[in-house]
C-alpha cells in the first residue's frame, strides 16, 4: 500500500485488516500495509476485497510472490553495507517508460543520499543514507523521475515477506 499509516495519514488498523482477509491467509507484514498473501487468489481479486474491507481510497501495488522469490534470488543485495546505508527496494504502480542505470545517485557525487542497485520492471532496488536531519524519501525521488507512483519497503521486510510465503 502506498502513503497509509504516515503522519496520521490514512490511519488504520493493518492487524485487524488482516484479520478481516483472513480468507485469503494474510500476513501482516509491519505497520505499512505490507502483507503476504498466501491463498491462491487473482491480483484482481485480492485487489478488490482489500478495497472493499478499507474505508478509504488506496494505491496497492500486488506483487506476485513468484516474481519477489526471483529478485531476491538474483542476490541482489546479498553484498554487504556500510553502517548507515539501508537496503531498500520500489515497487513501482507501473512499469516504466524509461530504466534507471544502476550505479545513478542522487545527489551525483560522494554525498549521495539514494543510489540505484538495479532495476526491472517495476522493482527498483536502491541503497539510502542518511547525511542530513531529514530521512531520505527515495520514493518521491523514483516517482517523479520514472513518472509513476511507487511505494518503498525496506529490503528486510521483504525477506520477512519472503518468509511467510515459504509456509504456503
Amino acid at each position: 500500500m502506498r502513503a497509509v499509516n504516515v503522519g496520521g495519514h490514512q490511519r488504520f488498523s493493518v492487524a485487524q485488516l488482516a484479520r478481516d482477509l483472513a480468507d485469503y491467509d494474510v500476513v501482516n507484514i509491519g505497520a505499512a500495509g505490507t502483507f503476504a498473501v498466501r491463498a491462491n487468489v487473482s491480483a484482481a481479486a485480492f485487489r478488490k476485497a482489500l478495497e472493499a474491507a478499507l474505508p478509504f481510497d488506496v494505491e496497492t501495488m500486488i506483487c506476485p510472490a513468484a516474481e519477489i522469490r526471483r529478485l531476491a534470488a538474483t542476490g541482489v543485495f546479498a553484498a554487504p553495507v556500510a553502517d548507515g546505508v539501508q537496503r531498500m527496494l520500489t515497487i513501482l504502480a507501473s512499469r516504466p517508460k524509461v530504466s534507471l542505470p544502476a550505479g545513478l545517485r542522487h545527489p551525483d557525487g560522494e554525498r549521495w543520499e539514494s543510489q540505484v542497485v538495479a532495476s526491472s520492471g517495476r522493482y527498483i532496488c536502491v541503497l539510502t543514507r542518511r547525511l542530513g536531519t531529514q530521512p531520505v524519501n527515495s520514493n518521491l525521488l523514483l516517482e517523479k523521475r520514472l513518472g509513476t507512483s511507487g511505494t518503498t519497503r525496506n529490503w528486510n521486510t521483504i525477506v520477512r515477506v519472503l518468509k511467510a510465503l515459504e509456509t504456503q
